[in-house]
């Protein structure tokens, strides 16, 4: 956290800005690691509350899925895979001109999403560093297969838009994506 706070205050220093300054703040809100995700949107929920700007949580399985479908014409389904640790992956399957809910999102096995992949309606496009570095065979109607792929900062600033913004909560309503239940200590 304090590694964080100085690194904020170091950027807008040396870009001569102070939080007031800014239109809004853009903070992912997973899926990850919980603890990384909870201090990241602690942090920013402080500056969004103390400088009065907004703030948006978005996840960046969508910012992935929304750079997907350009690279297709027309734009195709994506579907979004990344590494979940315990032998899973967070999957979102994307229909372009859709919007992304948090219900759109699972946890799979690999088995699972093989399945999913293999039983596609329709053509689609996969990516994410959960996908196996080679397309499974049984895949027929994916069309781009992109393993390794990770949502940057840019393709998540590329999601805030004006409407977005209009609708974005009070920022102690910006919560976390949790695919996992929560563990809770024995004894």
């Amino acid at each position: 956290g304090e590694a964080l706070l100085a690194f904020v205050h170091r950027l807008l220093s040396e870009l001569g800005l102070a939080g007031t300054d800014l239109d809004a703040l853009v903070c992912g809100v997973g899926p990850g690691s919980y603890t990384g995700v909870r201090v990241a949107l602690g942090l920013a929920q402080g500056f969004a509350r103390a400088w009065g700007r907004p703030l948006l949580g978005l996840t960046g399985t969508e910012a992935l899925a929304r750079r997907a479908p350009e690279q297709t014409d027309p734009p195709l389904p994506v579907l979004v895979a990344l590494e979940a640790g315990l032998g899973q992956v967070a999957r979102l399957w994307y229909r372009p001109g859709f919007a992304v809910r948090a219900e759109d999102h699972a946890l799979l096995t690999a088995d699972e999403l093989g399945a999913e992949g293999a039983g596609s309606a329709g053509p689609f496009v996969a990516v994410g560093h959960g996908l196996p570095w080679h397309r499974p065979p049984d895949w027929k109607r994916c069309r781009l297969y992109r393993p390794g792929e990770e949502a940057t900062a840019q393709d998540l600033l590329a999601l805030v838009t004006g409407p977005r913004l209009e609708a974005a909560p009070s920022p102690q309503d910006v919560a976390p994506l949790y695919l996992r239940p929560a563990v809770v200590p024995r004894g």
